[in-house]
């Protein structure tokens, strides 16, 4: 099984398309995929037409000790693809894991328990806070979605940073390390004046782990997502479920 978490600190930089693209192509290979929605905003479930009231999401899991991960799993419209939906109940469970023992292994504790998954994904806050902390302390793999923006290049050292800061000093207590294994450029816009210069620095930086594939930017992805579709459904020629699909084996042949 391969653990995934798609961080970055910014907002609007694409995990969560990230998360349930890369989610669904791999699903419609036959893949068995969970995605956990680590994020108060919830808009994984809302995507996915996931139901997200009367049914236990992340906050349950993450506080009710009775509570397992099994029971949290919402099937979606895509065989083989599924959802821990998450809503805005997740910001006071946030503050209250602050008040538990054991506070940054409490994703790990649940989901570890889950053995019939290909992959699991999890679609974190823009933060590097207790919930993120969370999801690092199960995945094993860090994506790292990136616009062209010098704003950006500094996000993503910031969260190297905070990856290397957990390893040595909260991991290091369960013998897990996580790794950032690739950074994504999102939202791409070949022409823009500023996205070559951003684009050599990062190359400087992360080459080593920079993916080729660009996810381009497209009114297409916009659109999708008020149709409760994947972009491979809703427009499956469109230069962005191209990339999905390039990024899909790229992200094959990079595991770990």
């Amino acid at each position: 099984m391969r653990k995934i978490a798609v961080v970055n600190k910014k907002g609007g930089v694409g995990k969560t398309s990230t998360v349930v693209n890369l989610g669904a192509a791999l699903a419609k290979r036959g893949k068995k995929v969970l995605i956990v929605d680590m994020d108060e905003q919830g808009h994984v479930a809302q995507w996915l037409s996931v139901p997200r009231e009367g049914v236990p999401t992340t906050a349950e899991l993450l506080i009710n000790r009775d509570i397992e991960a099994k029971e949290c799993i919402q099937n979606t419209y895509i065989k083989g693809l599924d959802v821990i939906p998450a809503k805005d109940t997740l910001g006071v469970a946030r503050m209250q894991l602050a008040t538990m023992g054991g506070m940054n292994f409490c994703l790990r504790k649940k989901l570890k328990k889950l053995t019939n998954y290909d992959y699991i994904f999890i679609d974190c806050p823009p933060s590097f806070e207790t919930l993120t902390i969370n999801a690092c302390a199960f995945a094993d793999e860090i994506i790292v979605p990136f616009t062209l923006d010098y704003l950006n290049l500094e996000a993503v050292s910031s969260i190297a940073k905070n990856v290397k800061w957990a390893n040595e000093n909260i991991y290091e207590d369960i013998d897990h390390r996580v790794e950032i294994t690739g950074v994504l450029v999102t939202m791409f816009m070949k022409n823009q004046k500023i996205t070559k210069k951003v684009m050599n620095s990062i190359s400087k930086a992360y080459g080593d782990i920079l993916f080729k594939t660009k996810i381009p930017q497209n009114v297409k992805m916009k659109e999708c997502i008020g149709e409760g579709q994947v972009i491979f459904d809703y427009a499956p020629s469109c230069p962005s479920a191209n990339a999905y699909e390039q990024l899909m084996g790229e992200f094959n042949e990079r595991g770990i």
